[in-house]
């Protein structure tokens, strides 16, 4: 979702094109206004939802990994089984994936910054 909320309209337009809305669980957007909708909402907040979207025992939450000279190239995320889920969780989870995010897109941004990790 990530990805698709950054990229440019004519590029998500063609990344869109034959995809069929098929429900896999009953929370999938079920067509591409509904997903239209949600995209909006992830470029509002910055982050992206799933919660039983996918598959019914799966909640996930990402966030777009920036580079200056590109623009987000990639996301950070995690999942975790919905026996797990709660509201609180999701926002720990969002904080975190969000500071995540944050602190790769610096160091991405800023190679010199970054350190070897050591073999251990």
């Amino acid at each position: 979702k990530v990805f698709l909320a950054a990229a440019p309209k004519a590029e998500g337009d063609l990344l869109l094109q034959g995809i069929e809305f098929e429900p896999r669980t009953a929370a999938t957007l079920p067509d591409r206004a509904a997903l239209e909708r949600e995209m909006a909402e992830v470029r509002a907040q910055g982050f992206a939802l799933s919660i039983a979207e996918y598959a019914d025992d799966v909640w996930s939450v990402a966030a777009p990994v920036a580079v200056p000279w590109s623009g987000p190239l990639y996301s950070i995320g995690v999942s975790e089984h919905m026996w797990r889920h709660s509201p609180e969780r999701v926002q720990a989870a969002t904080r975190q994936v969000l500071a995540a995010a944050a602190r790769l897109s610096g160091l991405l941004s800023n190679p010199a910054e970054a350190t070897t990790p050591k073999a251990g």
